[in-house]
């Protein structure tokens, strides 16, 4: 019993230092509310769930964003990453996206268009 509870407190031990380094690699943070606002006015997102997750957000009124129009991003079109984090994780964290580089300017977004992944830098206004 005493090997099971040591065990567990190893394992915990584990993840929190994994965590706390997770996070210090965090140069710059966000959330999925910023990061729409960031492409442009009347943008709107709308999550998106299969198989019990969140897999991305749906984007719309795409047309009113020059940075998107540009970049052939049209209604419907998915949000699947930000800061190469997956939508799954920003959901599980509350909204929150952690970025390893500097997402005060800019910051890169990966798209799913006609079964394609798409990646573009956002620019931030």
């Amino acid at each position: 019993m005493n090997t099971f509870f040591r065990a567990m407190a190893v394992l915990v031990a584990t993840f929190s230092v994994g965590a706390a380094a997770e996070e210090s690699k965090c140069q710059s943070s966000l959330s999925i509310k910023d990061a729409v606002v960031a492409m442009g006015e009347g943008v709107a997102a709308q999550p998106v769930f299969k198989g019990g997750g969140l897999v991305g957000y749906r984007l719309y009124n795409t047309r009113r964003s020059d940075q998107l129009t540009k970049q052939a991003i049209n209604p419907g079109d998915m949000l699947t990453h930000v800061c190469g984090v997956a939508a799954s994780d920003i959901h599980a964290r509350g909204g929150d996206i952690c970025c390893n580089c500097d997402a005060t300017r800019a910051f890169e977004v990966t798209f799913k268009v006609n079964g394609e992944e798409r990646k573009i830098v956002i620019q931030r206004p």
